[in-house]
């Protein structure tokens, strides 16, 4: 899903040269949206689960803060789009990172010995 949220941020940046020529602040909404979508369709590499969680977590927080840090928060669509998009990565993101087995505590809860009754004991 993250992917596809990429996709169309890449998209979007483009369609606003088209559908708003005259925006204030196009070139840095469109690099923004453009270069965001671009870092989660990379972010798939990643070989750590957490580290990629945390990554898209950061990503969704600059996506929900960047139209009013780079001033294009008057322009519903750049906003809007910025918004939506940032909470579809932030939720699943957040929900894996909040569980047990996402930071391996359940890997490492599970190494240490416990005292089963129905089992015998080794001296």
């Amino acid at each position: 899903m993250t992917n596809m949220i990429g996709i169309v941020l890449v998209v979007a940046s483009f369609a606003l040269i088209f559908l708003y020529p005259d925006l204030p602040g196009l070139g840095i909404s469109t690099v923004n949206l453009a270069l965001t979508g671009l870092l989660l369709l990379c972010s798939a590499t990643v070989r750590d689960r957490a580290a990629l969680e945390w990554e898209r977590i950061v990503l969704a927080a600059w996506l929900a803060l960047s139209p009013w840090m780079i001033g294009v928060s008057t322009v519903d669509g750049v906003a809007w789009i910025s918004l939506i998009c940032a909470t579809l990565v932030f939720f699943p993101a957040a929900s894996f990172v909040s569980q047990p087995w996402g930071l391996g505590k359940a890997k490492a809860l599970g190494s240490f010995p416990t005292y089963d009754p129905g089992k015998k004991r080794h001296m």
